[in-house]
């Protein structure tokens, strides 16, 4: 990638080496209105998972049987470490927050009001094992039963020659990138965490 396409970063090596990740974010648009619903549906088992994991925390369950309990709500165990993982800085960030004991009052303070996805990334996985951004304009999220759903997606054109590195990086099993897929005023949108 030259640097005439995308903006430089000018500093020391040591400051260079301090960025260990890039975020981008995208549209996504449904083929169908069937595909739509589906990720609505899967979204909000993503929620309920997270809010499921609240409890699993508060209550002491070990992480590897929390992992199991999630996955049966999702259609993967990857979507359901996730889940998983975002109720554990949930209920980390409300502790910090509140310095009373007992954990009624941690439990009324953690209020999960959207649907939303969340996957991992790894690079044994080709950059995700759930969300797969099969080309710049092109993604695909694992759903139930071994389905997958495609969707159009759209990036700022000034990301293109960034994405394209990274799609071609994670097929390489060189890179992974997290995603998050997030609603908002009936419009569908995408996070990529490439790290």
């Amino acid at each position: 990638m030259s640097s005439s396409q995308m903006p430089r970063i000018i500093a020391d090596d040591e400051t260079i080496e301090q960025f260990t990740h890039i975020t981008v974010n995208g549209r996504l648009t449904p083929r169908s209105n069937e595909d739509y619903m589906k990720l609505c549906l899967l979204a909000y088992r993503f929620k309920q998972a997270v809010k499921h994991g609240v409890n699993l925390v508060l209550r002491g369950i070990s992480q590897k049987e929390a992992y199991k309990e999630l996955a049966k709500i999702l259609p993967s165990s990857i979507y359901g470490e996730t889940a998983y993982k975002y109720a554990k800085l949930l209920v980390g960030g409300a502790k910090d927050q509140e310095q009373t004991d007992g954990n009624e009052v941690i439990v009324k303070r953690i209020n999960i009001r959207r649907n939303w996805i969340a996957s991992r990334g790894g690079v044994t996985w080709k950059g995700n094992l759930n969300v797969r951004l099969v080309s710049t304009d092109r993604v695909m999220v694992r759903y139930y039963d071994g389905e997958w759903l495609e969707f159009k997606i759209r990036f700022g054109k000034k990301y293109i020659p960034l994405l394209n590195e990274l799609i071609e990086l994670s097929n390489q099993k060189k890179m992974s990138y997290g995603i998050a897929i997030s609603f908002r005023n009936d419009k569908v949108y995408v996070v990529a965490r490439a790290h």
